[in-house]
């Protein structure tokens, strides 16, 4: 559960990169995720749920980090990633085809 705080952590931080130079704002912002109740419980009865969600935020996190420097590494760890949460959650695999038309579109 902490490292989903942390990457939701990162995710913020690379969306408002130049927006926000508070740290400490976003920090707080991410811990939102203690306050569900789902994720309060599946601290307890771990499930596929927390994986999935994990795997997805890494996923956007590089695809953040690919909006934002255009490297095409980033568009393989994102594939990667994705794919992993949407073995673990098949919900997840809906945003595949978001990534897939923006990475059509810019490469």
């Amino acid at each position: 559960m902490i490292l989903n705080q942390f990457f939701f952590y990162l995710c913020l931080k690379e969306y408002f990169k130049n927006k926000i130079s508070d740290n400490k704002l976003l920090f707080i912002i991410s811990c939102i995720i203690f306050i569900s109740p789902s994720s309060r419980s599946n601290m307890i009865w771990p499930e596929s749920a927390m994986f999935g969600l994990l795997f997805f935020l890494i996923s956007v996190y590089f695809y953040l980090k690919f909006v934002n420097s255009k490297k095409n590494s980033y568009v393989y760890y994102n594939i990667f990633f994705l794919a992993l949460s949407a073995y673990l959650r098949p919900s997840y695999s809906l945003f595949a085809i978001y990534f897939y038309l923006i990475f059509f579109i810019n490469l």
